[in-house]
């Protein structure tokens, strides 16, 4: 496999309990569709869908190279609408203020509204 050793280590030690629905074209210059594949083998709970040229429609998918040339917004709703995930809407899914600083700037992203705001400032020196 021509994947980095280091992210093949990785994925064989992973304990994913997420569903991973991964599309990857016969043409990526990338990664190889085989090899893409191979890799997906070793994660729990991963979904390969290959898309070859028979499966352009030109909405969804627009070619076979790295990134397909995807609407993913429409990507998104067909994976939903194909795979019928449940959720369970009782769960409450908390996530905490995260800032990062730069020498110039700070950078806030809070979800109290449960959509992420980006609050940007200038530091003063």
């Amino acid at each position: 496999m021509s994947f980095c050793p280091k992210l093949r280590d990785q994925s064989e030690n992973f304990e994913n309990r997420c569903t991973i629905v991964c599309y990857h074209g016969t043409d990526d210059n990338l990664i190889s569709n085989i090899d893409k594949e191979k890799f997906g083998k070793n994660i729990n709970c991963f979904i390969y869908r290959e898309v070859s040229f028979d499966k352009v429609d030109g909405e969804i998918f627009k070619n076979t190279k790295h990134g397909l040339g995807s609407d993913y917004l429409k990507l998104f709703d067909y994976t939903m609408e194909k795979y019928k995930f449940n959720f369970d809407n009782g769960k409450t899914l908390e996530l905490d203020t995260v800032e990062y600083n730069t020498n110039i700037r700070r950078y806030c992203i809070d979800y109290i509204n449960k959509v992420p705001r980006l609050k940007i400032a200038n530091i003063s020196v």
